[in-house]
């Protein structure tokens, strides 16, 4: 008999008992509470301790880079900023900052440089629990409703979790081939469909760890494409002459 992996994200309003939920739940479940606001505290207390302005976002983003994370304790293990104990993390410079720290590097380079460090030194830890796991507008039932028919479709398709305890959704060829779609419907429902709420998803780039907001380009001249600047000619298929080529 297996058991279940624990996926479970927390969210709030400031001061609605978020930390002490999450603590207590994490204890109950024996799996590590992962506090991403400290994550933010910690560059926060980084840019006091080193004098950097907060307006500049480069010189963040290298305090971030060299900001170390680890899991440590018991009942239950818990996030920990390397060479920050709780007072420096509380500090009045930092209480009064890090909400725009949070703003300027939201979700790029601290979880980025976070997961990577955690998860080398304790694998288990994003095996047992995402710390950032969005929280879908969504019906649990309608989500598994519309994979399960996206399934069928040959769109995704169900492998095992490496720890072999649940199921697990992945694009096939044909789902990646879907993926500037998904991108597309994802980016009209955040500017058309979210009006005065902040997007539930972003795309962090793998290859920088910012976020990114794709666009669609030109494969000759790599400029954004717009309808208006964008002609139909009748191609191979259409059974017709084909225009003449410029070349």
């Amino acid at each position: 008999m297996t058991t279940e992996r624990v996926l479970v994200a927390v969210d709030g309003a400031a001061g609605s008992g978020k930390t002490t939920l999450s603590r207590r739940l994490a204890r109950i479940l024996g799996v590590p509470y992962i506090n991403t606001g400290l994550m933010y505290r910690g560059l926060a207390a980084a840019a006091s301790r080193t004098g950097t302005p907060i307006e500049d976002e480069a010189a963040l983003l290298e305090l971030a880079r060299n900001l170390r994370f680890t899991l440590r304790g018991q009942d239950p293990i818990e996030l920990e900023v390397a060479g920050y104990d709780h007072a420096a993390l509380t500090r009045p410079e930092v209480e009064s900052t890090v909400m725009l720290v949070k703003h300027k590097l939201r979700l790029c380079e601290v979880p980025v440089a976070m997961r990577s460090q955690v998860g080398e030194r304790h694998p288990s830890a994003f095996n047992t629990t995402r710390w950032a796991t969005p929280a879908l507008d969504i019906p649990r039932a309608t989500l598994t409703d519309r994979l399960r028919r996206l399934t069928r479709l040959q769109i995704f398709r169900q492998i095992a979790a490496e720890t072999g305890q649940r199921k697990e959704y992945r694009l096939t060829r044909m789902g990646f081939d879907l993926y500037p779609s998904f991108i597309a419907l994802m980016q009209f429902g955040d500017r058309w469909l979210s009006v005065g709420k902040r997007p539930p998803l972003v795309l962090i780039h793998s290859a920088c760890g910012c976020e990114t907001h794709p666009i669609v380009a030109c494969s000759e001249c790599l400029t954004g494409l717009r309808a208006r600047r964008v002609e139909f000619r009748d191609g191979p298929g259409s059974g017709r002459k084909p225009w003449p080529s410029r070349f």
